[in-house]
Formats: structure tokens, C-alpha cells, sequence
């Protein structure tokens, strides 16, 4: 009888580590390409936005600003702070870590489109004088607000796959909401964005002088769609994060953490809503409660993603119990089937 036996020596541990390696090492080690990718893309995009927001002006630095780039970075950076809180993701909630993904990369490309419209309003205002042919069966205006309006609702198609990989992430990890309680708080925090959107197709339809964009009307039906879409799904999301804090869903301060950032949300489109309130049925007094209210806005949005950002480095989705096994395979055996002999 043969036995195949591996041997290997054991030689004694250095008492002092192998460099910086040896300890930063296996902290980044559950980081994939994914997670380097948005390590470098935060880096790039916290600089690209401090540049052009000129947070600095001569000797005053408008800390508003510069908490407010920093929370935008947070977007990007949780695929990372989700590899690092749980290595496993990869294998056992793709879903989780693909909607992080792909709310980063809207993110991202936010500050790209707008340079790709100026970068084309440049090149049409030098290429004007040097045209041939009849410049008014042409509107280089036009074009580039309507390529501009279509890279904005692919945008919001992305960010939609994004809030709803992320919700089929959560009920992954056992945050599965009550169909009852998901279908009245979607509607509650989407009917304002609804309402809102009605009221600008009704006023560019109608009123096309008087409109407040200068966007094509089948380009704002499609992302007015698309916008409320994106809100149901963000608003599924807020109610898996609260369950998953109501049922105690391990690793815990991940969840409540998460529970935190859902809660700051709420508070953000409650107070957008009672801003609306405020300047169309009290414009006279509306002066004495925009800055409160805005102030306040802008804290909480900073905080909802701070504490999102926080809940993917304790571990977000780390109770996943079950892996990504297909349901069903198929073996095609070519000839006779033959079985090793036990030993």
C-alpha cells in the first residue's frame, strides 16, 4: 500500500517581524483589486473636488466644504472598508460588496461628466468660426445639454442597480423587512420626490420658457423614473438597515451603526421635505428657518455617510450564513466511468 506523505520543517518564529510587512500585511491582505482600485479612486477624487471647489482661500479654509469632500470620499472608499471588515465577502455576498461598487463609481463619475460638458462647450465655442455649411440646422448647444442629460440618468441607472444590489445584499444577511412595513415606508419617503418630479414635467410641458432646466422633456420623464426607482430601492435599504438593528443581527455594532446612518438619512429627506414646506406656504417667514435647516441638512448628510462608511469596517453583512452555490450543475462523462478501488 503506497501513502503519499508530506513533510515540512518547522523552524522556530523570529522574535521581531520581517519589516513593515509583517504587521500591515495581513491587515490588507483581504483587500482585492476592487479595493485598491477605490482606495486610489478616493485619493484622486478627494483631491480633483478640493481643487475645484477651492476649499482654500487665502488664509480661510471653508471647513464646510472640506467635511463635505471628505464625506463624498467615504462613498468611495467603503468597497474597501467592506473588504477589511469582511474578508469573506467576496465569496459569500457579492451583492453587498457590487452595490458599494456601484454607488462609488456614480460617485465618481459625477465630477467626469461635468468636465466632459465643458471640455466639449470648449471645443465647439473654438471650432465655431472654422464650420462650414449653415450653423443653424445645428445646435451645438443642444447637443451637449442633451449628451449631458443622458450621461446624467445612465448615472442614476447605475445608482439604481446600486441601492438594489445592496438591499438583495442586506436580505442576504438576514435584514428581510415585512412587505407591509417596506411598501409604506417607501411610499412615505418617495411620494415628495414624486410630487416634485410631476410638478417639473407639468411646468416644462406647459411652460417651456419658464422652466427651470434647459433639459429635453423625454430625457427628465426618464429620470424622473428613474429618480423615484432609485428612491424606493435607497429607501428599502434604510428599512433592512433599521430590522437588521431591531433583530440583533450580528456583527452587531456593524448593524447599529448602519441603523445610524439609515436614521441620519430619514432625518435628511424628512427636513428637505419641511424645507419645501417652508418656502412655498410660508415664503415670508422662510428666511427665519433656511439656515437651521440647512445647517442641519448638511451635518446629517456628512454623518449618514461617516457612519456607513464606519458600519462596512466592522464588518457589514458578516452573519451571512449562507454561500453562493449555484442551484443546479451539469457533468457531461465522455466514455466508460471508472472508480478507484478503496485502499
Amino acid at each position: 500500500m503506497r501513502r503519499l506523505v508530506h513533510r515540512r520543517r518547522i523552524r522556530p518564529s523570529d522574535d521581531e517581524p520581517r519589516g513593515p510587512g509583517g504587521t500591515i500585511g495581513p491587515i490588507l491582505a483581504p483587500l482585492s483589486w476592487l479595493g485598491w482600485l477605490s482606495i486610489v479612486a478616493t485619493v484622486g477624487h478627494v483631491w480633483i473636488e478640493m481643487a475645484e471647489r477651492q476649499v482654500v482661500s487665502g488664509d480661510v479654509i471653508n471647513w464646510v466644504e472640506v467635511f463635505d469632500v471628505l464625506a463624498l470620499g467615504c462613498v468611495v472608499l467603503a468597497p474597501a472598508a467592506l473588504e477589511l471588515g469582511y474578508p469573506g465577502v467576496r465569496r459569500r455576498n457579492r451583492a453587498l460588496l457590487a452595490g458599494l461598487v456601484l454607488l462609488a463609481f456614480v460617485e465618481v463619475s459625477r465630477p467626469l461628466g461635468s468636465w466632459l460638458y465643458h471640455w466639449g462647450t470648449d471645443v465647439v465655442a473654438q471650432s465655431q468660426g472654422m464650420t462650414s455649411g449653415d450653423p443653424s440646422e445645428f445646435d451645438p448647444d443642444a447637443a451637449l445639454t442633451f449628451a449631458y442629460g443622458l450621461m446624467g440618468v445612465a448615472r442614476q441607472v447605475i445608482g439604481l442597480a446600486g441601492w438594489l444590489s445592496l438591499v438583495s445584499g442586506l436580505a442576504a444577511a438576514g435584514a428581510r423587512p415585512r412587505r407591509a412595513l417596506l411598501v409604506a415606508t417607501t411610499i412615505v419617503l418617495v411620494a415628495p420626490t414624486a410630487l416634485s418630479g410631476i410638478a417639473e414635467l407639468w411646468a416644462t410641458a406647459t411652460a417651456p420658457d419658464l422652466a427651470l432646466t434647459t433639459l429635453p422633456l423625454p430625457i427628465l420623464v426618464v429620470g424622473s423614473v428613474v429618480g423615484v426607482g432609485a428612491g424606493a430601492a435607497r429607501a428599502a435599504v434604510l428599512v433592512a438597515l433599521l430590522v437588521g438593528v431591531n433583530l440583533g443581527l450580528r456583527p452587531r455594532l456593524a448593524w447599529r451603526l448602519g441603523g445610524a446612518a439609515a436614521a441620519a438619512l430619514v432625518a435628511v429627506l424628512a427636513i428637505d421635505l419641511a424645507f419645501s414646506l417652508v418656502v412655498w406656504q410660508v415664503a415670508e417667514q422662510a428666511s427665519d428657518f433656511t439656515l437651521p435647516l440647512l445647517t442641519a441638512t448638511t451635518v446629517l448628510d456628512i454623518g449618514y455617510r461617516v457612519l456607513l462608511l464606519a458600519a462596512c469596517f466592522a464588518g457589514l453583512g458578516r452573519g451571512t450564513e449562507e454561500r453562493h452555490v449555484p442551484p443546479w450543475r451539469v457533468f457531461w462523462v465522455w466514455g466508460e466511468r471508472r472508480f478507484r478501488p478503496a485502499a
